[in-house]
């Protein structure tokens, strides 16, 4: 499958800085659906808030709340409806992103999706 990200990000120009003061917007679109994500810092204790707005019909929850460890950034996030994992690891161009999903009554988590994106020049 094929999907095309298109980022804008405010902060000396890069895909995602790990420190400082800075959003990240960024619109997705594949074959089954369109979404748009925002990535902001909270000013309180320092972590990355995502909210994430799509095409599956769902109103936006409250946002995923995440922490840096070196190259990886990981949200969780908690609703009626389940949890949730994201993943983002990055390296230079090139990142990686994975979201594993556990739904009422499961034991386990399950990947729900799995991607690698390379930065066009």
């Amino acid at each position: 499958m094929t999907s095309v990200i298109r980022a804008i990000c405010f902060a000396d120009g890069h895909m995602c800085p790990h420190a400082g003061q800075w959003v990240k917007s960024f619109d997705h679109e594949a074959h089954n659906g369109r979404g748009h994500g925002v990535f902001t810092i909270d000013p309180e204790n320092g972590d990355t808030l995502w909210w994430w707005f799509d095409s599956m019909g769902f109103p936006p929850d409250p946002p995923a709340r995440g922490r840096w460890n070196g190259d990886v950034l990981l949200f969780e996030k908690k609703t009626p409806r389940g949890e949730a994992r994201y993943q983002f690891t990055y390296a230079g161009d090139v990142y990686e992103f994975r979201i594993e999903n556990r739904f009422p009554g499961q034991k386990d988590f399950a990947v729900f999706m799995q991607g690698r994106y390379q930065r066009e020049r």
